[in-house]
């Protein structure tokens, strides 16, 4: 998987520091793993922590943290193959959920996917039962559901949307984290 080139993507960073959404950087890891283990073992399990830990191990263009008065609240990043939007590992820390920050990150990364100088016509993301509901608001479909697909317990819901069916965010009204 390759993450979206600088071209695919155009954010205005006065929204980035706005809305306390920054590109991740390596002294974040801590912080991320953080985030991860506080939603073990409802959303994620615990097995799950070495591909993560992996996967912030390496360069990523298009992961975010959303940094609120100094604290890591949530991160989550987008990637594009063959031409598909990607979500990836995307989460809120548990103490933050229901407080529209997962929303506003969600929002966020759809945005930079669909945005006007892409291609992306669809947006992928392979989430857990328990997650679902949430992408499913934003206009998710379910295509596929492997039962424990991604560990015990927590089955591959594969979903979709598509950009006919995404609704961008008013920069006001979407962002306010």
């Amino acid at each position: 998987m390759h993450t979206v080139g600088a071209d695919k993507i155009g954010f205005d960073d006065r929204i980035y520091r706005r809305l306390g959404i920054r590109r991740y950087k390596p002294s974040d890891f801590e912080a991320c793993v953080g985030v991860f283990g506080s939603n073990v073992p409802r959303y994620f399990g615990a097995a799950e922590l070495p591909e993560f830990a992996a996967f912030l191990g390496q360069a990523h263009a298009h992961y975010w943290v959303v940094d609120i008065e100094g604290a890591l609240e949530a991160c989550g990043g987008v990637s594009v193959r063959d031409g598909v939007g990607r979500l990836c590992w995307g989460m809120v820390h548990l103490s933050r959920h229901r407080t529209s920050i997962g929303s506003a990150l969600l929002q966020w990364r759809l945005d930079a996917l669909f945005g006007a100088s892409s291609d992306v016509q669809e947006v992928r993301i392979e989430t857990s039962q328990w997650t679902a509901g949430f992408y499913g608001r934003f206009g998710f479909k379910t295509t596929t559901i492997t039962a424990n697909g991604l560990a015990l317990g927590f089955d591959s819901v594969v979903m979709v949307l598509s950009r006919k069916d995404w609704r961008p965010a008013s920069v006001d009204s979407a962002h306010s984290v």
